[in-house]
């Protein structure tokens, strides 16, 4: 017992096969330096900048301030009925359909993706039982 005792003493308190059993204290990080905080800024706002140079590149941060979301809009609405219900609050560039359910259409021997579901879109060519709702962006 007094060698026990001696070993609790020695460890804080604890045998050593308790300590083991104990989780480790992860090690504190570092505080940044200012430098070091003034360079994560600064690496930031250059990506941020990137960012929107890039989105400037395809149409612009101006472009996506003119667009809207409609939501859970009936499937078999069509771009001319939106065109014509945003009409009254400005000209309407662009309605673009997201969200539906397309059937297969045969488009060619390339298997462009992208074709297939813009040719199906364009075709009326909607699976009506499989979604009931779709999604739309208005851009003005």
């Amino acid at each position: 017992l007094a060698a026990r005792a001696q070993e609790r003493a020695a460890n804080g308190g604890f045998l050593k096969e308790e300590l083991a059993l104990q989780p480790k204290k992860k090690a504190r990080k570092p505080k940044k330096t200012e430098a070091e905080k003034a360079a994560a800024a600064e690496e930031a706002a250059a990506a941020a900048a990137a960012e929107n140079a890039a989105v400037a590149g395809k149409g612009g941060v101006d472009e996506l301030r003119r667009t809207v979301f409609v939501g859970n809009l009936p499937v078999g609405t069509k771009k001319k009925a939106l065109t014509k219900y945003f009409g009254e609050f400005g000209k309407v560039e662009a309605v673009r359909f997201r969200s539906l359910a397309l059937k297969g259409v045969k488009v060619g021997d390339d298997g462009n993706q992208k074709l297939v579901k813009k040719v199906a879109a364009n075709q009326g060519e909607i699976d009506r039982d499989m979604k009931k709702s779709c999604n739309a962006y208005v851009r003005f």
